[in-house]
């Protein structure tokens, strides 16, 4: 093949990343069958959309403050509305981590300057994981199902 294959830019990564995320939570039981995290999920991904490294970074560290408060504040015994709000913010934080892992993977691995640049500015040190990475191959790879 002599033909250059196009670099994936940002916008169109972080794109299919959501995309796939969205599809996949329609496959999993644990969030369709409880409201709250499916509606949850679903917010925590359009949360991403459009997203700069730099606001999805911020938007990862509201999220985490946000929801450990909420579960410190619980009280014992906590009325079922009381528990579906944290879990609908609790599962809000896991698609934003899952977006953040997989773009901090992206930036990491990147040979361009002006993704590296980004990295260790932004994301905590506990991403990306091994599953973030592997996410980031298989949406640059174009695979369905990128999750």
């Amino acid at each position: 093949m002599t033909a250059k294959s196009k670099v994936m830019d940002y916008p169109e990564f972080l794109e299919r990343v959501i995309r796939a995320g969205l599809a996949s939570i329609l496959t999993h039981e644990a969030i369709t069958s409880r409201p709250e995290r499916l509606e949850g999920s679903r917010a925590g991904f359009e949360a991403c959309r459009g997203k700069s490294p730099e606001e999805l970074a911020e938007l990862l560290k509201t999220t985490r403050e946000e929801c450990l408060s909420l579960r410190r504040n619980l009280p014992d015994g906590a009325a079922p509305r009381e528990l579906g709000l944290y879990w609908r913010k609790r599962y809000f934080e896991v698609q934003v981590e899952h977006v953040a892992n997989t773009v901090a993977a992206r930036i990491l691995v990147s040979d361009e300057p002006a993704w590296r640049s980004h990295y260790s500015k932004l994301f905590p040190r506990d991403l990306p994981t091994m599953r973030g990475a592997d996410n980031a191959a298989r949406v640059l790879r174009g695979l369905a199902g990128a999750t």
